[in-house]
């Protein structure tokens, strides 16, 4: 009997100092910069902290207005309709803010952390609509096609894959041999000006385009983008029928253009309106 009580002893100690070898070893690996669980702790010090509301922009209480920065790329424009007036293409649409509530800097962490999708509703995003969309949807196969990533100083990157319808007011006068201006027009669906600004991202193209773009009745030549009272980019388009067939097959450049086609603003005008 005794040397029974005598097992159950030393097997209850054992017990317990493996427990606490396997807390101690917990604690360690929490501790290490960079492992999984340090990075776990680090989500939840910044996103659960009493200083974080993911329904409040960033700032807000400076009473100054948000930059925004963006860009997007076109991965393709599927089909062009005069008859409905309107172009569908697939597209990135990137943002870049400051949200200064998620600086880690001071952490042992040093570089970027990305999101898993099931986090995005733990971070304030800028509400983007766009004005002249007809319908779109967001890719989810196979798994919803959005990042979010954070920076260590604060910088937040949101990137998200759309495919959209947009209406286009069309010029059919001399169809087929018009030029056609078609925008995508992005805006702040709550917000004003005085919360929130969009500008175009200095670290990037306003607009990049994908180069194996190929349309049946237009040829894109150029992209160019300005910033006037707010950023605006075209992307320069003739259709195919007036280019000589050795270039409606190969592209074309805009200072490779004969004099008697003219520039002008073209298949799609990227404007940015904060009105």
């Amino acid at each position: 009997m005794k040397k029974m009580i005598a097992w159950l002893l030393l097997l209850l100690l054992l017990v317990v100092v493996t427990s606490q070898l396997f807390a101690i070893s917990l604690a360690q690996n929490a501790s290490v910069p960079g492992s999984s669980k340090a990075i776990a702790r680090l989500l939840d010090d910044l996103l659960g902290s009493p200083g974080y509301n993911s329904r409040i922009r960033p700032g807000a209480d400076s009473g100054d207005p948000l930059d925004v920065y963006i860009n997007i790329n076109v991965n393709d424009i599927s089909s062009i309709s005069e008859v409905k007036m309107e172009y569908s293409m697939t597209l990135y649409l990137r943002e870049v803010w400051k949200d200064e509530r998620l600086m880690y800097e001071k952490s042992n962490l040093n570089r970027s952390i990305t999101l898993n999708y099931n986090q995005f509703d733990r971070v304030w995003t800028p509400d983007v609509f766009i004005r002249n969309l007809k319908s779109g949807t967001f890719h989810t196969i196979t798994v919803p096609n959005r990042l979010i990533r954070l920076n260590p100083n604060g910088t937040v990157f949101f990137s998200q894959r759309l495919a959209v319808t947009l209406s286009c007011d069309m010029q059919l006068d001399d169809y087929p041999m018009d030029n056609q201006t078609c925008k995508i027009e992005f805006g702040s669906y709550a917000y004003s000006s005085l919360d929130l600004v969009f500008k175009w991202r200095l670290d990037a193209d306003a607009v990049e385009m994908n180069s194996a773009i190929r349309l049946p009745e237009y040829v894109i030549t150029a992209v160019t983008s300005h910033d006037y009272t707010s950023p605006r980019a075209w992307v320069v388009l003739l259709p195919s029928s007036q280019l000589p067939p050795e270039t409606a097959t190969e592209g074309v450049h805009a200072d490779h253009l004969p004099a008697q086609f003219p520039l002008c603003p073209a298949l799609l005008a990227f404007l940015l309106d904060r009105s």
